[in-house]
């Protein structure tokens, strides 16, 4: 599941790749969003939103321990 969550970024891009729609459709948003936003800013945006998907994987996760 973690292996599709940043797909952008190119240190975990070698990793993904079973799931080819998702890494496309990354592509045309970050071709799309290249023209108005530096490239840190794209990656700074993709650690984020990782983030906050894994935080969103934990707390479900605790509360189904209880």
């Amino acid at each position: 599941m973690f292996k599709n969550m940043c797909m952008s970024s190119p240190s975990c891009s070698s990793t993904a790749g079973s799931d080819s729609s998702w890494s496309t459709t990354m592509k045309m948003l970050s071709t799309r969003m290249n023209r108005r936003f530096p490239r840190r800013h794209l990656e700074l945006l993709c650690v984020v939103i990782n983030m906050m998907i894994f935080t969103g994987v934990a707390l479900a996760r605790l509360e189904e321990d209880d």
